[in-house]
């Protein structure tokens, strides 16, 4: 029996299929009576069904020994890096190579003089996420009606946010060095937890595909790498740069972060150990705006407010295309959720779909009459939202 409330039971799976899942259960206490509060499973490749893995442990890359090693973090608890088996590939994009078709806009969101700058689908695209910088609110909208569903008006303005893949809640990172880890039921949000990071201004925030970790980059100079479901910082790391944008890979412990120069870090996090690229080509000043991995882990895609993209062999380390958009600073970048396609927004108020392999163009999505902000693809990748200093987002399918 517990013996309170925050007593839990941790599970093993067994028997075929269940192999290497892991449960926990909550326990409260309910008039007198001991009653499930909640139960969770990370359930092994076989019940679910599937043959490969996010986070997959032989996923490698060598980034001990070299001269422009990026700052050493203290290794996390082995733990944090294990595999996941929480994986949806969806089918490819029907607009590629030109089989098929552009994406169209059928949707235009606006709430008067409101802003929209990021963005986070739910992992089962039912809701859509947005925080704005300008007017402090965060905000979920329904993906079937399109109607916003609730919001909330912080003390501080957000400056990213990211969605857990479990789905049960997302964080925010903001101006001032806070965090807000916000709950969801249903459709609802909870009033966040907050909590001072003491991780540096204007935070930059990312979640692992395996739900156990929390990443902030800061203007300060700051790494910082925390539990997600303890808030508990783990790690922490100073640097030479400021960053500006976060992420992990989906297909093992790396970690990638951009700077506010021409600097491009990737760590993994079994040892801590990590790596500074120079991206060539790209003028020191010019910032890596925007970072993305592929699904695979294969690619890293970095887009650069003086308009260049480049796309990165991670496991080789080596650049495989480098490229840019005339006159058009890159704002953001993403790929699809199957990777075979990624797309970039610029500052002359166009969206742009590219072919991962070859990076040729696919076509360009007109809709907006300001400088794109941001964009994000639904999971299943049939859609797309996009933001712009017009004050709207645009859903495209």
């Amino acid at each position: 029996l517990p013996s309170d409330d925050d007593d839990d039971l941790l599970l093993e799976g067994s028997g075929e299929g269940f192999e290497n899942s892991e449960g926990r259960v909550a326990f409260v206490l309910n008039d007198g009576q001991w009653k499930i509060a909640k139960v969770s499973w990370e359930l092994g490749l076989g019940a679910l069904g599937l043959s490969s893995s996010i986070w997959d442990p032989d996923y490698k890359i060598n980034l001990g020994g070299w001269r422009s090693n990026a700052p050493k973090f203290e290794k996390i608890n082995d733990k944090y890096p294990k595999a996941s088996s929480n994986i949806f590939r969806p089918p490819a994009s029907p607009f590629l190579k030109g089989k098929g078709y552009a994406p169209q806009p059928v949707r235009t969101l606006r709430l008067g003089d409101n802003e929209f700058e990021h963005m986070a689908f739910t992992p089962d695209g039912s809701y859509l996420l947005t925080a704005g910088y300008g007017d402090y609110v965060v905000r979920i909208w329904d993906t079937t009606s399109w109607v916003q569903l609730g919001n909330f008006k912080m003390n501080q303005r957000p400056t990213s946010i990211a969605a857990s893949p479990h789905g049960d809640l997302f964080v925010t990172g903001d101006t001032y060095s806070y965090l807000n880890f916000w709950p969801i039921q249903g459709s609802h949000i909870d009033t966040p937890i907050k909590i001072q990071a003491d991780a540096g201004n204007r935070l930059a925030v990312a979640i692992s595909d395996n739900a156990r970790l929390l990443a902030t980059v800061s203007w300060e100079k700051v790494l910082s790498i925390w539990s997600l479901e303890t808030r508990e910082l783990l790690t922490k790391a100073t640097t030479r740069y400021r960053f500006r944008c976060v992420a992990f890979s989906p297909a093992g412990p790396v970690l990638a972060a951009g700077t506010a120069t021409n600097k491009l870090m990737l760590w993994d996090l079994r040892t801590g150990k990590g790596r500074t690229f120079t991206v060539p080509k790209v003028a020191e000043k010019s910032d890596v705006t925007s970072i993305s991995f592929s699904p695979d882990g294969k690619y890293l895609l970095t887009g650069h407010n003086e308009s260049s993209i480049t796309v990165w062999d991670v496991r080789e380390q080596k650049q495989v295309h480098s490229f840019y958009v005339p006159d058009a600073s890159t704002t953001a970048v993403q790929f699809s959720p199957a990777g075979e396609i990624f797309v970039t927004s610029q500052s002359n108020n166009h969206i742009y779909m590219w072919d991962t392999e070859t990076a040729v163009l696919l076509g360009t999505l007109k809709g907006h009459d300001a400088p794109v902000r941001n964009l994000t693809f639904s999971p299943d990748g049939q859609r797309l939202a996009s933001t712009s200093e017009d004050k709207s987002i645009i859903i495209w399918e």
